[in-house]
């Protein structure tokens, strides 16, 4: 079992790290994906903003925030706040890692995924990502097209 205190806290401590050193990027994103569950499947609609920190010549670290429903009657919103730590790939592509911290009406979750995105102009870009969260609570596949800014 993941603690969820210790996964926010390098969260922190990342974030602390880069945002003096470098600059950073600032992403906004709508997205879609499907939620499963034991039984419960759903497709989900979502959005989320972020920002990155470039922490070396082609790494960077960052932190995200986002919203999830899923689509089915009686779906719940996910709420989360979500660390990324990746590297880029080629010259438009950037793979990364996240965890964090999920919230929702039937209760609370860490979470675990990786996840790809791919510019398409200087700043809009299409994203697939899965999460795992812990605690029973499933797994999430996700497509989204963003904008950095």
């Amino acid at each position: 079992m993941y603690n969820k205190s210790l996964v926010l806290s390098s969260v922190a401590i990342a974030i602390a790290y880069a945002a003096p050193a470098h600059a950073g990027e600032s992403y906004a994103e709508v997205r879609g994906g499907y939620v499963w569950q034991g039984r419960f499947n759903s497709a989900s609609v979502g959005a989320a903003v972020g920002r990155n920190w470039q922490i070396g010549a082609n790494q960077f670290v960052g932190v995200e925030g986002s919203v999830d429903k899923a689509t089915s009657r009686g779906g719940e919103y996910v709420w989360a706040l979500s660390g990324r730590l990746g590297t880029k790939v080629a010259a438009n592509g950037r793979a990364y890692v996240t965890g964090g911290f999920s919230h929702a009406e039937a209760g609370s979750a860490t979470h675990l995924g990786v996840g790809y995105q791919r510019a398409l102009t200087g700043s809009i870009y299409l994203k697939g990502e899965y999460r795992h969260m812990f605690n029973d609570r499933g797994d999430m596949v996700l497509t989204g097209i963003g904008f950095a800014f």
